[in-house]
């Protein structure tokens, strides 16, 4: 090629090769008059190395890598053990009444050597949460995602850390790569207790539980007929609105013609909540809310009119089965 040298030394002001065999060829020709020995070397200098500037993006001085190292702040480094979380997700999980949450951790290898075992260890405001042993094969800048046994947070908000230690047993090389952080929010749940005294006719009965959205939590029903026997059902809800709605197929309810029936709602500890003399029709339904406290607090409440005409079942008082219109 045919180009000049812009290095900044003592040959900037010199031809290239391609030009100074032009020019001989034209010198020992037509110009051989002008031919003045050593015009085409450049005379012996010496190299001098710009001093470290930290800033220009030029490997200079003393600097063993680019603007750092020497005079300048050192280089990080990724050889060797270098392990680091890129992310930390999480889903909640329910475990009875307890909502517990399970994290996930992406395991990057930022270094160099493979990875075979690293500490993992999961930590909020309130201290050390989780600390997990991974072990495994894990290849230079490649990332696993590694599911963490569950824990039990308190409701509310937190912030949660995953951090990497000890890679392959050593010092992380490169610290500042190790942990990240996602903010998490737990509701808090409550234990309750449907209790259901039905009448002779356990089989119409149903019942489900509603949220804000309309989406059924829990529900229960078709229970022996001529069975007076309490019913208790175990229901676990967080905090919010729903609704509660007691069913009866053949519309009589669960009181008073074939017995006296009733329910109630109750918390873990047997405080009724919601109650109900079970005289309503073919259904009744009743709005209620639990806050942050668990606490909860009636709405309203729905209730459809029993069927007019009763004594429909007077021949199951004889044969003990139930017969219907």
């Amino acid at each position: 090629m045919n180009y000049m040298d812009y290095t900044d030394d003592y040959c900037m002001n010199a031809f290239s090769t391609g030009q100074v065999t032009y020019m001989r060829k034209i010198l020992t020709t037509s110009r051989a008059q002008l031919i003045t020995p050593g015009r085409t070397k450049c005379p012996s200098e010496t190299i001098i190395n710009p001093p470290a500037s930290c800033t220009d993006g030029i490997k200079n001085g003393d600097e063993t890598g680019v603007d750092c190292g020497g005079s300048c702040t050192p280089c990080q480094t990724t050889s060797g053990a270098d392990a680091g979380i890129a992310s930390l997700s999480y889903t909640i999980e329910a475990q009875q009444c307890n909502q517990v949450v399970r994290f996930k951790a992406k395991l990057t290898n930022f270094g160099t050597a493979n990875l075979s075992a690293v500490m993992i260890e999961v930590r909020s405001a309130s201290g050390k949460l989780l600390t997990y042993n991974w072990s495994g094969l894990l290849a230079a800048k490649a990332s696993v995602n590694v599911s963490l046994p569950v824990i039990n947070l308190p409701a509310g908000n937190h912030q949660v850390t995953g951090i990497t230690k000890n890679p392959n047993g050593k010092a992380d090389t490169n610290p500042a790569n190790d942990q990240s952080s996602v903010n998490v929010k737990v509701n808090g749940s409550s234990q309750l207790r449907l209790v259901i005294k039905p009448d002779d006719y356990g089989a119409d009965i149903s019942w489900k539980i509603k949220d804000a959205q309309g989406k059924v939590v829990a529900s229960g029903g078709g229970y022996p007929d001529f069975n007076k026997s309490i019913i208790t059902e175990s229901i676990c809800l967080t905090q919010g609105c729903y609704k509660l709605i007691m069913s009866d197929s053949y519309g009589d309810g669960i009181c008073c013609d074939y017995g006296k029936g009733w329910y109630e709602l109750r918390d873990a500890a047997g405080k009724v909540l919601l109650d109900s003399d079970g005289y309503y029709g073919y259904s009744e339904t009743q709005n209620f809310c639990l806050d942050a406290n668990n606490i909860l607090s009636r709405q309203e409440m729905q209730r459809e009119p029993r069927i007019a005409q009763s004594k429909r079942r007077d021949i199951s008082k004889a044969t003990g089965q139930s017969v219907k219109n």
